[in-house]
């Protein structure tokens, strides 16, 4: 396939049953795909959001892992499991905000999350736009 828009329609498929939570026909559906398509920025970020997703299927509910950072605010891997759940759930403002106002207590593994939700959602969503340009502004100030 080298029509870019083919590359696209696969990644809305992936996205699809990824947010069905279809994941044994996503992971069906990626072994079939080509070396070019799984090397496509569409594919990459329909994959990156599909991984973020699997890993939350048997995570806490996300009220416990509200309760767990609250507990505990400084305890890093109880940030970055909230904010996963949060992009799991769809929840990007609240994955963005929290990281963000937590950045300046671990910068280097809370950019790594926040990087790795961008390329999740690819350079030209609206949520990576706006947050890019708030992270930015925090990382330079």
């Amino acid at each position: 396939t080298e029509n870019p828009e083919e590359f696209q329609s696969m990644g809305l498929y992936l996205d699809c049953l990824s947010h069905l939570q279809k994941y044994n026909e996503a992971d069906d559906f990626c072994r079939s795909l080509s070396k070019d398509a799984l090397s496509n920025n569409y594919i990459k970020s329909s994959l990156q959001k599909l991984e973020i997703r699997k890993k939350n299927i048997d995570a806490p509910s996300l009220e416990n892992l509200i309760k767990e950072f609250k507990n505990d605010p400084k305890n890093l891997e109880a940030l970055c499991n909230l904010a996963d759940k949060y992009f799991a759930e769809n929840m990007l403002d609240e994955a963005f905000e929290l990281l963000l106002n937590n950045y300046r207590n671990n910068k280097e593994e809370i950019k790594k999350k926040i990087l790795e939700f961008f390329e999740a959602l690819g350079n030209d969503n609206v949520k990576t736009q706006e947050y890019r340009k708030k992270f930015s502004s925090i990382m330079f100030s």
